[in-house]
C-alpha cells in the first residue's frame, strides 16, 4: 500500500552496491562484513557509448566466483560443526557423579558446592571467592580470578559429556566481579550426594 513500509521476508537479505567506483574504505567494510555472515556485492558499472549507443559494463568486484563458492563452503562447515558440537543437554544424576569424580580444582569445587548449598539462589562470584584461603585469593586476582579455571571446566566438559553447558545457569553481570551462578534442585542434590560420595578420578587443570 502507498506509504506502507516495505517488508523483508528473509532473515538473511542479499545487499548489492552498485556504483561506477568503490573506494578501499568500502571494499574493506565488505569484506569484513561478508565475512561476518553477510551477503553483498559490489557491481561496477562503467557507461561506454560505441557509435550512437550507449552500452553498460557490468563487472562483479566482490565477492569474485572462486572467494564466494570457498566462503560458502567455510560457512557451511562451520554450521555444521556448530551443529555437532555445541550442544546443550539435560545432565543426569550419572553425568553430576561423573563430573564430582573428575573436578580437582579448588575454585570451581568451591563454585559449585556454593551453588548446591543454596539451590535456585544466584552466587556472586565475590562470594566465591572469599570463601578461598588468603593463598587460593592471592592466586585469583579480583579482576580475573577464577577464569582460567572456568576455561578448564568447558574444555572438561566438551571434552567428555560433549556438551557446552555447565551444570549451573550463570548470568552475566555489570563487571567481571559481578558474576553469578545458579543451580537447580535436583543438580544441587546430585552434587551433595556425589561430593559425599565419590573419590576425585582426574582434575580440572588449575589455570589464572
Amino acid at each position: 500500500e502507498e506509504g506502507a513500509e516495505p517488508e523483508i521476508d528473509s532473515g538473511r537479505p542479499r545487499i548489492l552496491l552498485a556504483a561506477r567506483d568503490f573506494p578501499q574504505e568500502l571494499t574493506t567494510s565488505v569484506l569484513w562484513l561478508n565475512d561476518s555472515g553477510l551477503d553483498i556485492r559490489c557491481v561496477r558499472l562503467l557507461p561506454y557509448r560505441v557509435g550512437g549507443e550507449l552500452v553498460l559494463d557490468v563487472t562483479v568486484l566482490l565477492p569474485l566466483p572462486e572467494a564466494r563458492r570457498y566462503m560458502v563452503r567455510i560457512r557451511e562447515r562451520e554450521a555444521e560443526q556448530a551443529a555437532s558440537t555445541h550442544r546443550e543437554l539435560d545432565w543426569t544424576r550419572d553425568d553430576i557423579a561423573r563430573l564430582a569424580g573428575l573436578v580437582t580444582n579448588g575454585f570451581i569445587l568451591m563454585l559449585l558446592d556454593s551453588c548446591a548449598e543454596v539451590p535456585g539462589q544466584w552466587v556472586e562470584l565475590s562470594a566465591i571467592r572469599e570463601r578461598g584461603s588468603p593463598e587460593q585469593q592471592a592466586r585469583w586476582p579480583k579482576r580475573h580470578f577464577g577464569i582460567g579455571a572456568m576455561g578448564g571446566l568447558t574444555r572438561l566438559i566438551r571434552r567428555t559429556f560433549g556438551r557446552d553447558n555447565w551444570p549451573v545457569e550463570y548470568d552475566y553481570r555489570q563487571g567481571l566481579d559481578s558474576r553469578a551462578f545458579r543451580m537447580s534442585d535436583d543438580i544441587a542434590g546430585w552434587w551433595r550426594d556425589s561430593r559425599a560420595g565419590t573419590a576425585p578420578g582426574g582434575q580440572v587443570r588449575e589455570e589464572g
